[in-house]
C-alpha cells in the first residue's frame, strides 16, 4: 500500500484542474464561506461529495454546473455532528495532558503534532461518513485506526504534505496581510497624531481616524476574500488527497458500515489523467463495483453447459454525482446502509 503513496498532491491537483474553469469553483465557493453556517456546510459538503467520488475510483473534477445545493448542505452536516463530537474528545484529552504535564514545552509540541495526523484522521472519517450517507459511520474510530495501521506511512505523507501547504498558505497570507494593511493602519495612526499635535483637538483626531478606517474596510473585504479562496483551494486538495488515500482500501468491496475493511488485493488508484478527456465526473477504465455483497449471487447451470459469469454493477454515472442514494442490493438483504456511490 505504501507504494500507492507517490505523488498524492500532483494527483489531487489534476484532478482539480482538470477541466477548464476550474478556478471559478474556488472563486463561487469561496463567496459562499460568506454565508453563515449554510455556507459553510454547503462547501464542506460540495467538497466531500467529491472527495467520495475519488475514494470510489472515480477520477472527475470538480462538478461546476447542476450542484445540488441542499444535497450539499445536507452531506456538510452529516460529517459536521460527528467531526464536533471528536473535536470536542480531543481538546478534552489535549487539556488533561497539558495540565497533567504542567504545561511543559515538549510536551506542548509533541500534542501540536499528534493534532495534525488527528486532524488529518477527522478528514478520512468525513470521506467514510459521506460515502456510507450515515452519520453512524462516523463513530467506529477502531475502523478509522485499521486503516491507519495498514498504511502509516501514506497517511503520514498525506499529514506531511498537508502540513508543508498549510505552512505555506499562512505565509502567503501574511504577506499580503503585512502589504495591504499594515501600511494603512501606520498612516492611520500617524494622521491622527498629525490632526491631534496641530489642532489640538480630540474632535478632529477622532475624525482622521473615522475617515482612515471606513477608507480601509474594501482593502480588508478584499483580503478576506483571498484568505477565503486560499481557505477552499487547501481543502479541496487535502480532502481529494485523503479520498486517493481511502481509495486504495477497495471501497466498492466494502459491506455494511459495521463490516470489517475487506481483506483483498487493494484497488489501484489512476496515477495520471487520460489523453485528453472529457469534461465533467467520468469514471476510470476500470469502474468500481458495488459491494460483494450487493452483488447478485450466479445461478446454479445446467452441466452441459458452462455457469452464466455474474454482471457486476457498475460505478455511479457522472450526472449523479453529487445525488444521494443508496445500495438497494446490501440494503434489502441486511437491512444495513452499503456505501453510498452515486
Amino acid at each position: 500500500m505504501a507504494s500507492e503513496s507517490a505523488g498524492y498532491y500532483g494527483r489531487a491537483w489534476a484532478l482539480l484542474t482538470k477541466d477548464k474553469g476550474w478556478i471559478k469553483t474556488i472563486l463561487v465557493a469561496a463567496i459562499a464561506l460568506w454565508v453563515p453556517v449554510a455556507g459553510i456546510l454547503g462547501v464542506n459538503g460540495y467538497v466531500l461529495e467529491w472527495a467520495r467520488l475519488t475514494a470510489w475510483g472515480v477520477d472527475s473534477a470538480p462538478k461546476q454546473k447542476n450542484v445540488q445545493v441542499g444535497e450539499c448542505i445536507k452531506s456538510g452536516w452529516r460529517a459536521f455532528v460527528p467531526t464536533f463530537v471528536w473535536v470536542c474528545v480531543w481538546g478534552a484529552v489535549n487539556y488533561f495532558i497539558s495540565v497533567l504535564f504542567n504545561h511543559l514545552p515538549i510536551v506542548e509540541l509533541a500534542v501540536n503534532v499528534l493534532g495534525i495526523f488527528i486532524g488529518v484522521a477527522f478528514m478520512v472519517n468525513q470521506i467514510r461518513v459521506t460515502i456510507y450517507q450515515s452519520m453512524g459511520a462516523g463513530f467506529q474510530p477502531v475502523v478509522i485506526a485499521n486503516m491507519i495501521k495498514a498504511d502509516a506511512k501514506g497517511f503520514a505523507k498525506v499529514a506531511g504534505i498537508f502540513t508543508l501547504m498549510q505552512l505555506i498558505i499562512g505565509i502567503v497570507f501574511a504577506f499580503i496581510v503585512t502589504v495591504a494593511i499594515v501600511p494603512t493602519i501606520v498612516s492611520i495612526g500617524a494622521n491622527a497624531y498629525d490632526a491631534y499635535f496641530y489642532s489640538y483637538s480630540d474632535r478632529m483626531m477622532m475624525s482622521h481616524i473615522i475617515s482612515a478606517i471606513t477608507g480601509l474596510i474594501p482593502v480588508i473585504l478584499v483580503v478576506i476574500y483571498i484568505c477565503c479562496m486560499g481557505e477552499v483551494f487547501s481543502t479541496m486538495i487535502a480532502y481529494t488527497m485523503a479520498g486517493l488515500w481511502v481509495r486504495q482500501f477497495n471501497v466498492p468491496a466494502w459491506g455494511d458500515m459495521h463490516a470489517p475493511l475487506p481483506a483483498v488485493t487493494p484497488y489501484q488508484p489512476v496515477t495520471s489523467a487520460p489523453a485528453n478527456p472529457q469534461q465533467g465526473y467520468q469514471p476510470v477504465a476500470q469502474d468500481p463495483a458495488y459491494p460483494q455483497s450487493a452483488q447478485p449471487a450466479a445461478q446454479p447451470a445446467p452441466t452441459a453447459q458452462p455457469a452464466p459469469a455474474v454482471q457486476s454493477n457498475s460505478a455511479p454515472e457522472a450526472s449523479e454525482s453529487v445525488e444521494t442514494i443508496s445500495l438497494s442490493g446490501n440494503a434489502s438483504q441486511h437491512g444495513e446502509e452499503g456505501p453510498s456511490q452515486q
